[in-house]
């Protein structure tokens, strides 16, 4: 941005979004999923003042894949307020898992184009692929053992069931192919615990409750930071309009297509280097 736009950014009528938070923020922190509600809480806690600031709007912000919990990440999340209810409720315990490889041979191109018709654009072509839990993106590459049902019903994650057997897929019957690997989670986790497949929307949902509707503000672009001595200059739109904050302390909390990771990468006279594919597909625990 050049000095004119950051001039008219600073007379801009948006410039001070934050001004309703008293005492004014000394952290803004970039992202509302589930990262940034976390910081959220625990600033609020130590009644550190704060923003948020998420460039979906609406409840865009509450999507994305089911995610796995580990023990001492649910013992964090219930240390700030999340009540031990929330997990029978929006969660699955699992104790056995089997990984499975979906490469080759003649299911393979029908499991991609069983998937693609549920996720359009989406390839499932990668040859090495671990642990999901959701039905409609890796149906057969994950069963799950079956200590981990309830009420009589197949493992299923909080948004669908999982593929435990032959199951139907669409049109389709496909069936999980042979296990390479079965893994005791008691041996990843610790014994008489388990890893709990948790729905992403409702635990954003719970972390929400636990930070002031005030402290976040929707649908914020932030285009520039600008790093001085005692403080951070950001530079962010809001409908189509420049606006700025001095802020002493900014937390990207934006994901793995980070904006802030990139812009402080260009500032530091480096190059802004989008993810790399790794060839690999996991489900990612925290």
């Amino acid at each position: 941005m050049d000095d004119a736009k950051l001039d008219d950014a600073v007379r801009s009528p948006f410039k001070d979004l934050t001004a309703h938070i008293f005492p004014p923020p000394e952290v803004a922190i970039i992202g509302a999923g589930i990262a940034g509600l976390v910081a959220g809480a625990i600033f609020e806690r130590a009644k550190i003042p704060y923003v948020i600031l998420e460039k979906r709007a609406g409840d865009k912000h509450l999507e994305g894949a089911d995610i796995a919990m580990y023990p001492s990440s649910m013992k964090i999340l219930h240390d700030i307020g999340i009540p031990d209810s929330f997990w029978p409720e929006n969660s699955k315990a699992v104790t056995t898992l089997h990984l499975c490889k979906a490469a080759g041979g003649t299911d393979s191109p029908a499991l991609t184009r069983a998937a693609s018709a549920v996720n359009p654009g989406v390839s499932r072509s990668t040859p090495n692929v671990a642990a999901s839990t959701s039905t409609p993106t890796l149906p057969t590459v994950t069963s799950l053992d079956p200590s981990a049902s309830t009420n009589g019903h197949s493992p299923s994650s909080p948004t669908g069931p999982i593929v435990s057997g032959t199951k139907p897929f669409g049109s389709q019957t496909i069936a999980p192919p042979v296990p390479m690997k079965t893994i005791n989670l008691a041996n990843v986790v610790g014994d008489n615990q388990a890893l709990h497949f948790t729905n992403r929307r409702k635990l954003t949902l719970a972390l929400q409750k636990l930070v002031p509707r005030s402290n976040m503000l929707f649908g914020i672009t932030v285009v520039q930071l600008r790093e001085q001595t005692n403080h951070v200059e950001v530079i962010y739109t809001h409908q189509n309009t420049f606006g700025y904050m001095s802020i002493p302390v900014v937390l990207g909390c934006d994901g793995i297509r980070s904006v802030c990771r990139q812009l402080v990468q260009q500032a530091r006279g480096g190059e802004a280097r989008p993810p790399r594919y790794a060839g690999e597909i996991c489900y990612r625990g925290l």
